[in-house]
């Protein structure tokens, strides 16, 4: 399975810090195998994104909660 033949790979951006975030978009969005598909500013919303939209890639560097995802 690879993005050329799936589409883009979808990914949810989470960051306490916008910069770090706008950043992190602006390099994705460079691209043509991937796709940013939302923005959380913390642990919970990238958890409640995700339960809205489970079919994602989840990014974080250091969460304001302490909450780490890979």
């Amino acid at each position: 399975m690879t993005a050329a033949t799936n589409g883009p790979i979808r990914v949810l951006l989470a960051d306490d810090q916008d910069l770090i975030r706008a950043g992190f978009k602006a390099l994705i969005d460079s691209t043509s195998d991937l796709e940013v598909i939302g923005e959380a500013s913390d642990g919970q919303e990238a958890i409640d994104f995700l339960r809205a939209d489970p079919a994602c890639l989840l990014y974080t560097s250091d969460a304001a909660d302490d909450t780490q995802f890979v």
